[in-house]
C-alpha cells in the first residue's frame, strides 16, 4: 500500500488493534465476613491482598435502551458479573476467598463489540473475636469498556529503530562547565 502525491511517497500500513468505543468508571464498596480455619488464638495480624491479575469479568447481559441513542450511536446497559480473588493472611497461615458483585453501565457498545473491564482496589480486614470470623471491607474501582477490532491504514516514516542505551548517568562523555551568561555592564 502506498500513498502520497507527487514525487513524495509516503508508505501507509494497515494496522489491527482494539478502538475504545465508550468508557466510565464506577466505585464499589463491599463488607464481607468470612470463617477463620482452624483455630486462632490472641489477637493476630491479618493482611489482605486483591490479586488484580486473576480478575475475571464476564458479561451477563446487554439491554436495549429504548429511544435513547446518542449520536447515532447505540446505547445499552450491560450487565457484569466480577469475580475478584483475594488473598487473606492470618499470621503464617493464608486462605484464598472469592468476592463476586454486579455491576451495571450504559455504554455505547453497537453489535459486534466487546465487554472488558478493569479493575483495581484495597482491601483491610480484622479478626472478630466475638464471631470468630475475619470482617473486611473491600474498596474497588471499576472501569468498563465496550471495544471493537478495527483495521486502520497509518502512514509511517519508516520502521522504528532503537536508539543506545545510556549506562552513565552524567553522559557520555562527561560535560563540562556551562559557560557564563554575557553580563549587563
Amino acid at each position: 500500500m502506498a500513498g502520497g502525491s507527487g514525487d513524495h511517497q509516503t508508505e501507509v500500513v494497515c494496522i489491527e488493534a482494539k478502538q475504545v468505543c465508550d468508557f466510565c468508571f464506577q466505585e464499589h464498596r463491599i463488607d464481607r465476613d468470612f470463617d477463620v480455619p482452624g483455630t486462632v488464638t490472641g489477637t493476630p495480624v491479618i493482611e489482605c491482598e486483591i490479586d488484580e491479575r486473576n480478575i475475571m469479568c464476564r458479561e451477563i447481559e446487554r439491554r436495549d435502551i429504548d429511544g435513547h441513542k446518542k449520536k447515532d450511536k447505540e446505547n445499552v446497559l450491560v450487565c457484569l458479573a466480577i469475580d475478584v480473588p483475594v488473598i487473606i493472611r492470618i499470621g503464617n497461615e493464608e486462605i484464598t476467598q472469592r468476592v463476586v458483585f454486579l455491576k451495571q453501565a450504559v455504554l455505547c457498545a453497537p453489535a459486534g463489540t466487546d465487554i472488558e473491564c478493569q479493575v483495581t482496589g484495597n482491601c483491610c480486614c480484622f479478626f472478630d473475636r466475638e464471631t470468630r470470623q475475619i470482617s473486611c471491607v473491600f474498596n474497588f474501582c471499576v472501569v468498563i469498556q465496550s471495544k471493537v477490532t478495527v483495521r486502520i491504514l497509518v502512514p509511517t516514516f519508516g520502521l522504528c529503530a532503537p536508539k543506545e542505551c545510556q549506562t552513565v548517568v552524567t553522559g557520555c562523555p562527561p560535560g563540562g562547565v556551562k559557560p557564563c551568561a554575557p553580563c549587563d555592564c
